[in-house]
């Protein structure tokens, strides 16, 4: 195992930190004992602790993947140009923009520096680096190829930070219209329909059905408004309390994968996720129980993360992959016969990682097809719901005739 030396500190498990060349792209030999920074006397230093515990102990939100795939890309680059390794975290550390994540890097720098491992050290902030980061790390430690373990850990964000911008931007419009629809019928409920209300008061006729109709809604509404706002919480808090439970939370997650085109959808997603994952974890050395176990939790479902513990007892037991996935019937036959082929020709991950491009392919399939869809449909709605709602309040202006 090769070792760097950069101001009296030693790196093991690094290739050279000469500058890139021919040699630089070859890979280090790998290693049975993790990436440790140790002093050249050979004694490490003990950890520092209790910044790295309130740093994320204090982390409301998650840093973005944005973030965290241009670190990894930028670190495997340092570290295959040469740069030793506890410098070049120091260097990303100062150049971010982010306040938070630069504290963090900075932290783990002086805990490699001071003789942790970068797992131990990355470890200290699970808020902040997803289970699959600190798993690849480990893998890339022991067999002393991190820089590459690294290029393949910022594709892998960098792909799950594409399919989160491509569902957003999906839903984005579908959820602008029906927050508006909300608000128009709010405002004509609340508003409108109150002010024509007065004024056909004032006729002393009978009005329309229809208008009479809306008119006693609209009183309704509004003279038991705190009680609908009392039983829509008492819904809502109901409804999550039910899906925490185990019972509740599997009855949810089995409805919605029954649901029209929106269920297939959120089983490929889920299922692409886990390909995915699962293939980059092999590949990078991880061992196929620890990459089940940590590819089961990118999905909340239930129903998918019972099926995936399903499959690492099969394991256990001696079965394979693939016959822990002909025994579940939530997984298409696509996918049970390329894991079948990877397992035979020994390509596991290139295997998995096609199913995921394949599935993701179909995902944005149709997710355009359906927003193509359901676009003009919410906007036909709208103008239905606005042409009925003038209709109505309107009908009595043709009766004013006979009125006066």
């Amino acid at each position: 195992m090769s070792s760097v030396t950069h101001n009296n500190i030693t790196i093991h498990g690094l290739g050279s930190a000469s500058p890139a060349g021919p040699s630089a792209n070859k890979k280090a030999k790998p290693s049975s004992q993790p990436v440790r920074i140790v002093n050249d006397d050979g004694d490490k230093s003990k950890p520092k602790s209790g910044l790295n515990f309130s740093l994320d102990l204090f982390s409301k939100t998650k840093v973005q993947l944005t973030t965290l795939h241009t670190f990894a890309n930028q670190l495997s680059v340092l570290l295959k140009s040469g740069m030793p390794l506890v410098g070049s975290l120091k260097m990303l550390g100062q150049q971010s923009e982010n306040k938070h994540f630069a504290d963090v890097i900075a932290n783990i720098a002086q805990d490699v520096q001071s003789g942790l491992t970068l797992t131990e050290a990355f470890a200290k902030f699970p808020r902040i680096f997803p289970t699959i980061f600190i798993a690849m790390l480990r893998a890339a430690e022991l067999g002393g190829n991190i820089a590459d373990v690294l290029e393949q850990l910022a594709k892998y964000l960098l792909h799950q930070e594409s399919v989160e911008k491509k569902v957003k931007s999906a839903t984005a419009y579908p959820k602008f219209v029906l927050g508006f629809f909300s608000v128009v019928v709010t405002a004509i409920i609340f508003g409108l329909v109150p002010k024509f209300k007065e004024t056909f008061s004032s006729f002393g006729a009978e009005l329309p059905r229809p208008t009479q109709i809306m008119m006693d809604l609209s009183d309704f509404l509004k003279h038991y408004l705190f009680l609908e706002l009392l039983l829509i919480a008492a819904a809502v808090i109901g409804f999550k309390y039910y899906k925490k439970t185990t019972a509740g939370k599997f009855q949810v997650d089995s409805l919605v994968l029954r649901l029209p085109v929106v269920g297939e959808i959120v089983l490929k997603s889920i299922i692409s996720q886990f390909c995915r994952t699962l293939g980059t974890l092999i590949r990078s050395g991880v061992s196929i129980i620890e990459a089940l176990d940590i590819a089961g939790t990118t999905t909340s479902n239930v129903v998918f993360q019972n099926a995936f513990a399903e499959i690492k007892q099969g394991l256990l037991r001696g079965e394979t992959i693939t016959m822990g996935l002909v025994k579940l019937s939530i997984f298409p036959s696509l996918v049970i016969n390329m894991v079948s082929t990877g397992e035979q020709s020994g390509s596991l991950e290139i295997m998995l990682n096609n199913v995921s491009d394949i599935f993701d392919t179909e995902i944005d399939s149709r997710i355009t097809s359906l927003t193509s869809i359901l676009e003009p449909a919410l906007m036909v709605a709208l103008g239905a719901v606005a042409l009925v709602v003038i209709l109505v309040l309107y009908l009595p202006i043709f009766y004013l005739g006979s009125v006066m």
